[in-house]
């Protein structure tokens, strides 16, 4: 549809000036007049805005060539049967040019015919939105039940023939040391420095080490098992003070091959097996 860059008029019958053909202190006054920089070159201006802008300079204020235009055709509403739109009303949003910012206008109208079409589009659109029905929204899908991997435990396995250390890395070899932080004990000897040393201590930690060795299979040697830090804090060692090693075994430990051949085959005395 053609119609006037300034004030909206169809211009498609009448006498119209291209804005291109327009000298350049003309088109100054029309960008101040739309408050746009780049004009759209294509649109046109209806005869009365080109009179009005050829008598206009910088400071005049904007002005119109035809003030009662419909809002929707852009035919002149002078002789017509007309309809005043509401600010910000149902229809507005039928007609787009009312949106653009050169309409110029505080107030819009439309010929009867417009007004008819613009209201029969309005209440098909809103038959449309009463009968889509509302489907109620899916409930989230319930969790998934996982069971607490804590509450499970393996049922443990006895090797009567195979022994593993208790599993003890926070506290020493020695039943009466309590929680104490150690050394490991897989090098005693080097951990500490000979001179700090005395040969009575140094026959202990290697006496210890020896016998814990020889007590837990290469296989399930703990090499996380720890002893004290100072010897001269223990007096004595004796086999009775060590940790006892146990004949249980679960997942969480690591089982000697060998030992599952004869898981069926255990018939030893269990009498002196302790628990953690």
């Amino acid at each position: 549809m053609l119609r006037c860059l300034n004030c909206g008029l169809r211009v498609q019958r009448i006498q119209r000036h291209v804005v291109t053909t327009l000298p350049q202190e003309l088109l100054i006054i029309l960008s101040i007049w739309l408050r746009i920089d780049n004009l759209p070159m294509e649109d046109l201006l209806c005869h009365g805005c080109y009179v009005l802008i050829q008598n206009a300079d910088v400071n005049t204020p904007r002005t119109l060539g035809h003030t009662n235009v419909c809002a929707g055709c852009g035919c002149s509403l002078k002789e017509t049967r007309l309809h005043f739109l509401e600010e910000n009303g149902p229809l507005y949003e039928y007609f787009p040019w009312i949106r653009s910012i050169q309409n110029g206008r505080d107030s819009y109208a439309v010929c009867h015919n417009c007004w008819r079409r613009a209201s029969r589009q309005a209440a098909q659109d809103s038959q449309y939105e009463m009968a889509i029905p509302q489907l109620p929204s899916e409930p989230a899908p319930a969790p998934a039940y996982l069971p607490d991997q804590r509450s499970i435990e393996s049922a443990p396995i006895y090797f009567p023939r195979y022994k593993r250390a208790a599993s003890t890395s926070q506290h020493c070899i020695y039943t009466d040391c309590g929680p104490s932080f150690g050394a490991p004990l897989t090098s005693p000897v080097k951990k500490r420095k000979p001179t700090t040393l005395s040969v009575g201590e140094q026959e202990i930690i290697i006496n210890v080490y020896k016998y814990v060795k020889n007590t837990w299979p290469e296989d399930v040697y703990p090499s996380n098992i720890k002893m004290v830090e100072k010897v001269s804090e223990i007096s004595g060692v004796s086999k009775s003070t060590i940790y006892r090693v146990l004949n249980v075994y679960r997942d969480s430990h690591k089982i000697p091959e060998k030992g599952i051949i004869n898981i069926h085959t255990s018939s030893e005395d269990t009498s002196d097996d302790c628990t953690e």
